[in-house]
Formats: C-alpha cells, sequence, structure tokens
C-alpha cells in the first residue's frame, strides 16, 4: 500500500493503491484534525489580495444540508462537520464567500478564514478534471493561501 507522510508531524499516512489516484500530490496531507488545525495557524502570512467577485448577499444554489446551527445549506456532511469543528476551535469562517474566475473557469473555495487570510477547500475525491483545475488554480494564483482539507480525514470529523 503506498504512502506519504503527514506535512506536520511527517506520520506516515497509508493510502488504498485504488484510492491513490484521488490523492492531490500539489496539497499537503494530514494525518489527524490536529495536524490539520497546527498547518492551518502556521501557515504563511500572505498578503491580501483582491478577489474577482465577491458573493456577499447572493443566495448560494446546490447546497442540500441546512443547518439551523448555521443557518445556511451546505454541500456536503464533510463541509458540515469541518463548520462545526472550526466553531469548537473558536475559528470565525465564512462559508463560500468568494469566487475567483479565470481563462474561462470558476472556483469557489468552501471556506474563508479571515483571522488567517487563508481558504479551506474540504474535498471529497478527486477525479482527474477537479485535480486539473486545482493545479491550475495554484497555477494562476499564487498568492492565494489554500489549504485543501482531504477526504482521507473525514472520519476524523465525525469524533
Amino acid at each position: 500500500m503506498p504512502s506519504r507522510s503527514c506535512s506536520v508531524c511527517r506520520q506516515k499516512i497509508w493510502i488504498k493503491i485504488k484510492d491513490w489516484k484521488y490523492i492531490h500530490q500539489d496539497f499537503d496531507l494530514f494525518c489527524s484534525k490536529h495536524c490539520f488545525l497546527v498547518a492551518l495557524v502556521n501557515a504563511p502570512k500572505r498578503k491580501r489580495i483582491k478577489f474577482t467577485r465577491h458573493k456577499q448577499n447572493q443566495v448560494l444554489s446546490g447546497g442540500s444540508i441546512w443547518s439551523h446551527k448555521h443557518t445556511i445549506s451546505f454541500r456536503s456532511n464533510y463541509e458540515l462537520k469541518v463548520a462545526n469543528f472550526f466553531d469548537t476551535c473558536g475559528f470565525k469562517y465564512q462559508y463560500e464567500p468568494y469566487v475567483f474566475e479565470w481563462d474561462g473557469h470558476v472556483y469557489t473555495p468552501d471556506f474563508y478564514i479571515p483571522d488567517h487570510n487563508c481558504f479551506i477547500e474540504v474535498k471529497g475525491m478527486f477525479g482527474f478534471g477537479k485535480r486539473k483545475k486545482m493545479s491550475n488554480f495554484i497555477e494562476c494564483h499564487p498568492d492565494v493561501n489554500l489549504v485543501l482539507l482531504p477526504w482521507t480525514l473525514h472520519s476524523e470529523f465525525k469524533k
């Protein structure tokens, strides 16, 4: 079984061969939500950039997981669990507040953490098209501080 190391504590993360194709090599991988939190807090402080379009006060479509606590619809249970985790940790966040547009592509990161000027993408399994789009985004927006919360941590947020 192939493995990668946690970007924070260097612990080996074993990945099933059939799932290896869903790992995005351009992003850090974390072994636990604790290591994710350490990476978020220690993320490089990049300058604030101008965003292509602000979606404040727009109604988002596609969210099918309604949360009475947050009074918004999330696109997945994983995102809801991450929002609850941010609340527990005392992080102020915004859900899908910005849209990036470039070369005919559109990308909306899941969370924005204003205190750290950091975007969080909660990702299920990567298909080839999504992986290519993320790589293209990184290449075209090197000043954006983006942390990927991979599907391998999904079970961590059920606890």
